[in-house]
């Protein structure tokens, strides 16, 4: 497994030159043919791995200060490492998460646009499905980031985290037109969050 041996090559380096966040792609999941079962199992093996690499290094999602339902900092173990899974629609991603609730995401426009047409990108309260992906989502990647709902989207995401008490949040920016993209959406929140 690809993730594993990331995983082993990462705890080799010095901790200074550990990343604050991993994401990890599965190259069989970026597939048109990627199903909530390969899925699944896929996170059955890395998840494990995955919690015990963050618990040796705690530095690894230190600075992200999120806090649990009880107002309590996440445990080592939870925040560190998210996946990237940009051929499953938000609802496959829920139904993913109601199985592995620890799964932290790494979601891109491309999730919106396996999604269904009908979801009201303004009101994540009214879609339990989509509210689910936000609040477990910690890494945005702007590749491709063209769509209307997108920016509402990215609002929502750092929403959720500020409201956990995170002080970072993080994105991927392939471009210097993402990087202009991600800059504009977030202009008014500059002094709050560390892009």
């Amino acid at each position: 497994m690809e993730a594993a041996i990331m995983l082993e090559k990462l705890s080799n380096l010095p901790t200074e030159r550990l990343p604050e966040l991993i994401v990890v792609h599965n190259r069989h999941q970026h597939s048109t043919h990627a199903s909530i079962d390969g899925s699944l199992s896929y996170l059955r093996e890395i998840l494990p791995l995955g919690a015990q690499f963050c618990e040796a290094h705690p530095t690894i999602g230190s600075k992200y200060h999120r806090l649990n339902a009880h107002g309590r900092p996440l445990n080592d173990h939870v925040v560190g490492i998210c996946h990237s899974f940009p051929h499953h629609s938000i609802a496959e991603l829920a139904m993913i998460l109601d199985v592995f609730l620890p799964t932290r995401l790494a979601i891109s426009p491309q999730n919106m646009v396996n999604t269904n047409k009908s979801v009201d990108w303004n009101d994540i309260h009214r879609d339990d499905d989509l509210e689910a992906v936000v609040n477990n989502t910690d890494m945005l990647s702007l590749e491709g980031a063209n769509d209307q709902g997108f920016d509402t989207l990215a609002k929502h995401v750092w929403g959720a985290q500020e409201q956990d008490g995170a002080q970072n949040a993080f994105a991927i920016c392939s471009t210097n037109e993402e990087a202009k993209l991600l800059e504009s959406l977030f202009a008014e929140e500059r002094t709050k969050c560390n892009w």
